[in-house]
């Protein structure tokens, strides 16, 4: 019975991972570490450890992109920021220092 249990918590983790949902994630592995702790065949042990190699390279590759999209981010505020407000040339503490 444990074993069913974990093979639909196992493919509700794929999904919350698919869907950036990490809460939820957080919250079926441990719904599966305390039904893993009623133990669970060899063969399915095995398919989880591999299967969370997989998730750990996936997960790893979403906090690798947020990364470069955080960089891409606070270049865009650091470029809006040395234009100054919305009056362009005529900003005083900008880009152009009050050249327009």
């Amino acid at each position: 019975m444990a074993d069913e249990e974990i093979i639909k918590i196992e493919e509700m983790i794929d999904k919350a991972i698919e869907e950036e949902n990490f809460q939820l994630l957080n919250e079926l592995l441990e719904k599966r570490e305390n039904l893993l702790k009623k133990g669970i065949s060899k063969e399915l042990a095995k398919l989880i450890l591999k299967k969370d190699k997989q998730r750990k390279n996936k997960i790893l590759e979403m906090m690798e992109q947020l990364g470069v999209q955080a960089k891409n981010i606070k270049l865009g505020e650091k470029a809006l920021k040395g234009y100054g407000g919305i009056d362009g040339l005529n900003n005083t503490g900008g880009r152009f220092k009050g050249k327009g």
